[in-house]
Parts: structure tokens; C-alpha cells; sequence
């Protein structure tokens, strides 16, 4: 039946009815023609009748196709992976509640080795803003070592563009730790079945792992309402540390000062085997309120800013125990801000709503260029630290350096999962929208029934905005916010000045540019390969939709 001739139709074999390309190739094969050259005629047939179906379904870009980025970038293919791209072991046409991510169920071949993988890092900083650390001067101030390691350092990344999925740590964290964002009751289950954080990834796959927590784990957090937060600080975890355990002082609410973790990571990492790679996860608590304070040192005009100044020593510090014992070169350090926060206006402002401050989220990741698989990584990287980004970014990039150079979320959540990307493979456009939204927290904190929608996006201009809804009990007076609303958020040079009290950064009214600018955020959402199917169509974005009045007219471009 010349299967050679299957060849020249690969994409049509794939879009084409596999029962009627049978019935050709079965009746091709009893056939006797009196012609040799015309037996593939009816497989010519069908290779151009699938050929036309393939080009149909195909119009809109794909995941993978984002891999291949602006045309004057190097594309992330399997081809130019300097190793093996190693694949999933799921497979996609599986029902995807059915494809969780266990230590008894790798995402990874359980014959792939952790030989010569890196060591990783990981940092999830409780209510680090960006807004605060990147654009004030005291924030700079206070931050030494880290825009050193900014301004000198090739392999440093800081992404100045994050945002998050919320400003309550109960969506926010586990976001962070798993890469979904649930909007859906069968999502939220999702997130919260047991062995769902990537923890248990690298568990599965050889690594040392340990959980460095300043927060207590306390009874609150094994049993108590923040009990769906337990597993992702400590799931996968050969060992754990937390102020309970090591009877630390409580300093900072229910955490410890984050510089206490330090000499136990040392020790930890001194004392492992060679020829095995470690993945360390830190929660660190420093931000969290009331702020630490190091009374030893001058202080900054606000606590927060002192706390800075103590993350800033911890990262120094951190960076010197990978230099002292041998692990600088083969580490990758990734870390980010669960969520930002606003001290200036008063107490836990985020728990009820959100501003420019809670939203702005810091995130940042050491990665030295020599353990890429992909060279074309660190530009691809350099270029997103000016995009807008976000916190579900973080999960698809650890995975990816785990995987070997690829992982593509969407394989892997299921319906209602709002995911991020791959940092180091998916050039980020510059029309690119991100969704927030407090899901789970709305229902499952009694004393905080509120709801906050947020869909960000970056004007022409280059310049950041938010449309967001706040739905409260009561009205948020701290920051001018009322019970049912919708304000427009403002980034950048607004939020340098955090001595105005009344320097909200927002508006109640939408210009006329703004509604253009959020249709074509709304279009960007319904059509971008970067979401989920089914997101675009959710009753969050038909919250946006319903505001600025979108209706699908074709006229708003999609970049990817």
C-alpha cells in the first residue's frame, strides 16, 4: 500500500477520521489497480481532504507554538535542547482529574535519573510587594544585595511585571506551589488533593528535598483553617523545620525571623550525600505583619522596610552558604512573593481588598546560563523580567528545569485551572492579560466574605493597569473602596510615594480609553493558546466582559 506516501501528510493523519483513512488503506490494500502509480490516489485524496481539515482546526496558536517566540529568537525546540527532552508520563487524552502529580504517580519515567540535574531552591516570600521593594527608594535602600546581584549579575533575574492571583495567602500560596488558580468546584478539588505541590515532584525523582518554614506550623495550620496550606509547605519532605520544632521565639505573629533558618539550610546541605541533587523550599514570613524589625541596625520611615533590609541579609547570607559549600554553580534559586501587601494604609488591607501594592508581587531566579538545556533561555528570560508576569509562572519554570528544559501546564491542570507559563521557554507578548481572583478564600473565611476580580493587562504605551471588582460587606475606607464596585489600578510611578495616605493609585471611573484597552484584554483572554480552554468562557471573565461591554467582533488583534 506505499506507506511511504504516509509521510507527506503527517498533520493531515492527525486532523483526518482514522475509521475512514482505514476503510481507504483496507480497500487500497484488496485492490488490485491495473496501474501501479495510481494506488495512492485515494490516500493523495484524503492526505488533502485532512490537509484542509488540519489547516482549519489549526488556526489559532498553540501552547507550543509560543516556544518559538519573535522571529529573531533562537526557538525552544526538542531540537536545540542540548539534552534529551524528556516527556511526560501522562498522557493528555486521559481525564484530567486522573492525572495528578503524586511521589506515587511522577509526572516524570520512573527510570529517569536525577544524575547531573540542579540543585533547586525555593523561596515563596509571605506578602513580598513589588511595588514597594522595586519603585521606592526606600525599598531600594533596603535592598542592597539584591539589585547588586540586579544590576551586575547575568544569571539574576528579577521580574519587575508580577503579579498575583490574590492577596490572601489561602489562593495564593498553593498557586505558587501547584500552578492552578481554581475557578471551578472540580479545580478547587484539584488543588487541594494530597501530593498535588512540587514537592513531591522532586521527591519522585531522586532529589533531597527540605521545607524551611518561619511560619509555625501550628495547630491552626495542621488542623485549622489554614489546614489546605500544610501539605504545600511540607508535602514530599524528607526533612522540616519550623519555629515549633526548633522552639524559636515567635517574633512576628505566628512566625520567627527568617534569618534563623540559615544555619539549619547550611548544615542541611553540608551534610547530604554527594552525587544526589537537594530541592529546598523556604516560606519565608518576614513581610507578614507586624513586619520584622532588626533592632540591632538604623530603621527605615516604616517597619516594612526594616523587613526588607532582613530578606536582603538573607539572600546575601544564602548566596554565601551556596558559595562556601561548593553549590553556587550547580544551584537555581527561585523565588517569589505569594502575594504583595500595602502596610502604609493600615492593618491586613489585602484580606479586604486589593490595590496596586497587594497585586504587584516580587518574584525573581538565579539560574547561571551553563545548566540551561537551552541556550536561547537566558534571553528569552531577560526579555520577560519587562513583561508583565505572575505567580503562576513560578510553578510551570521549576517544573521545567526539572523536566529537563519543557513542561506545558496545560497538559497537566485540568478544566477551570487559570495557569502561568514557562519562564525560560515562552517569550512573553506584550499585550499579555493575567486574572485574579480570591476563589477559594471568598468561601472558606467566614470572617472575610468578600470577592476580588482583577484582569491586568499593559497599554501601548507601555504603562501597567488593573480593572478590578470589589464585592464586600462593607466598604474598605482605608483605601476609598466601596461594598460593590469597579476601580481602575495604576502601576509604576504611582506607587513610588507611599507617604500620601490618600495616593490610592486608582480610580471608580473608566476613561474611554481604558474600556478599549480592557475589550482588548477581554479578547486576549477568550483567544490566547496560554489559557486554559473553558477560562475565556467562565463566569469571572463574563464579569469583564458584562463591565466594558465586549461583544466578539474580530477587530482586536491577539498577539499569542
Amino acid at each position: 500500500t506505499r506507506p511511504s506516501s504516509l509521510l507527506f501528510c503527517p498533520n493531515a493523519l492527525k486532523s483526518f477520521p482514522f475509521t475512514t483513512l482505514q476503510l481507504i488503506i483496507e480497500k487500497m490494500a484488496t485492490t488490485t489497480p491495473p496501474r501501479r502509480h495510481l494506488i495512492p490516489a485515494p490516500l493523495a485524496a484524503a492526505c488533502l481532504l485532512g490537509s484542509m481539515l488540519f489547516a482549519v482546526t489549526n488556526i489559532k496558536p498553540t501552547y507550543e507554538s509560543l516556544l518559538r517566540g519573535p522571529v529573531e529568537m533562537t526557538p525552544v525546540t526538542p531540537e536545540n535542547i542540548e539534552e534529551p527532552r524528556r516527556q511526560l508520563s501522562i498522557s493528555t487524552f486521559l481525564d484530567p482529574k486522573s492525572t495528578m502529580v503524586r511521589s506515587d504517580a511522577p509526572i516524570m519515567s520512573d527510570s529517569a535519573s536525577s544524575e547531573n540535574m540542579p540543585n533547586v531552591i525555593y523561596l515563596q516570600h509571605e506578602s513580598l510587594s513589588g511595588a514597594v521593594m522595586l519603585n521606592t527608594d526606600e525599598g531600594v535602600a533596603a535592598t542592597p544585595f539584591f539589585n547588586k546581584m540586579k544590576n551586575e549579575n547575568d544569571d539574576f533575574y528579577v521580574f519587575e511585571g508580577g503579579r498575583t492571583v490574590s492577596g490572601i495567602t489561602i489562593d495564593a500560596l498553593p498557586a505558587l506551589m501547584s500552578g492552578c488558580a481554581p475557578t471551578t468546584k472540580d479545580s478547587v478539588k484539584w488543588l487541594h488533593e494530597i501530593g498535588r505541590p512540587v514537592g513531591y515532584n522532586f521527591k519522585s525523582r531522586g532529589y533531597n528535598t527540605a521545607s524551611f518554614s518561619s511560619r509555625a506550623l501550628d495547630s491552626d495550620m495542621k488542623k485549622g483553617h489554614w489546614s489546605m496550606l500544610y501539605d504545600v509547605i511540607v508535602g514530599g519532605m524528607d526533612y522540616v523545620v519550623d519555629p515549633l520544632k526548633m522552639k524559636w521565639k515567635l517574633e512576628n505573629a505566628e512566625g520567627s525571623d527568617d534569618r534563623k533558618m540559615l544555619p539549619l539550610i547550611e548544615e542541611w546541605i553540608s551534610g547530604l550525600e554527594s552525587g544526589k541533587p537537594f530541592y529546598a523550599q523556604m516560606y519565608n514570613f518576614n513581610q507578614h505583619y507586624p513586619h520584622v524589625k532588626d533592632e540591632s541596625k538604623p530603621g527605615f520611615s516604616h517597619r516594612y522596610f526594616d523587613s526588607l533590609a532582613t530578606t536582603d541579609e538573607f539572600l546575601e547570607t544564602l548566596f554565601d552558604i551556596l558559595d562556601r559549600t561548593g553549590h553556587l554553580e550547580n544551584t537555581i534559586v527561585v523565588g517569589s512573593g505569594d502575594h504583595g501587601e500595602d502596610p502604609f494604609k493600615g492593618k491586613y488591607i489585602r484580606l479586604y481588598g486589593l490595590n496596586s501594592n497587594i497585586l504587584h508581587a516580587a518574584h525573581y531566579i538565579y539560574y547561571p546560563k551553563h545548566l540551561m538545556p537551552n541556550p536561547a533561555s537566558a534571553d528569552i528570560m531577560r526579555k520577560n523580567t519587562q513583561q508583565l508576569t505572575h505567580t503562576l509562572d513560578m510553578h510551570p519554570t521549576i517544573s521545567s528545569i526539572l523536566h529537563g528544559g519543557y513542561y506545558n501546564p496545560l497538559e497537566v491542570v485540568p478544566e477551570g485551572c487559570i495557569t502561568g507559563v514557562d519562564l525560560t521557554s515562552v517569550p512573553i507578548p506584550d499585550d499579555r492579560v493575567v486574572i485574579s481572583w480570591n476563589h477559594v478564600s471568598s468561601y472558606t473565611l467566614s470572617k472575610l466574605p468578600a470577592e476580588f476580580w482583577g484582569l491586568s493587562t499593559r497599554d501601548s504605551n507601555g504603562k501597567d493597569w488593573s480593572l478590578y471588582h470589589r464585592l464586600g460587606k462593607k466598604k474598605l475606607v482605608n483605601i476609598k473602596q466601596d461594598k460593590d464596585n469597579w476601580y481602575v489600578l495604576e502601576y509604576g510611578e504611582c506607587t513610588r510615594n507611599t507617604k500620601d495616605l490618600k495616593n490610592y493609585c486608582s480610580s471608580a471611573k473608566l476613561s474611554e480609553s481604558q474600556t478599549e484597552l480592557f475589550k482588548r484584554a477581554v479578547e486576549w483572554v477568550k483567544h490566547t493558546p496560554m489559557l486554559k480552554e473553558g477560562i475565556g468562557d467562565s463566569k469571572l471573565v463574563q464579569k469583564f466582559v458584562d463591565k466594558v461591554k465586549w461583544k466578539e467582533t474580530g477587530e482586536y488583534d491577539v498577539m499569542s
